[in-house]
């Protein structure tokens, strides 16, 4: 499943959720090739108790002329977990984003970098 990364780097927690419909428009072009499927839908649920509203970290995907326009939902996955604190696990019809602490950023990252925005035990 390809995935275009545009933005990500604005999104809060929430917002990242929002990435839902990104899925389901691949999903349904992955059903039009006539693709074999196992399962029928994917859907993004929350692990832990993240604060919505904090911003996630997503470097790679600032710079427009380095990010890449598509690549996998996996590897989109894996570098926002690395960076903002959660992981990914894909179990019967759902991808899990299990976040390890409540509050990741507090302002978006990409003004000041990562370090600095760090919430201390969050």
């Amino acid at each position: 499943m390809q995935f275009n990364e545009m933005g990500f780097y604005k999104l809060t927690s929430g917002e990242l959720l929002k990435a839902q419909s990104q899925i389901d428009q691949e999903w349904t072009k992955l059903v039009v090739t006539g693709a074999p499927m196992c399962q029928s839908s994917l859907t993004l649920e929350v692990g832990g108790n993240p604060d919505m509203h904090c911003f996630v970290d997503a470097p790679f995907a600032k710079d427009h002329a380095d990010e890449p326009q598509n690549t996998t939902l996996d590897k989109t996955l894996t570098g926002l977990g690395f960076h903002s604190l959660f992981t990914s696990s894909n179990v019967a019809f759902k991808i899990t984003l299990s976040f390890a602490r409540k509050g990741q950023f507090r302002t978006p990252p990409y003004l000041y970098g990562s370090s600095r925005n760090n919430l201390p035990n969050g």
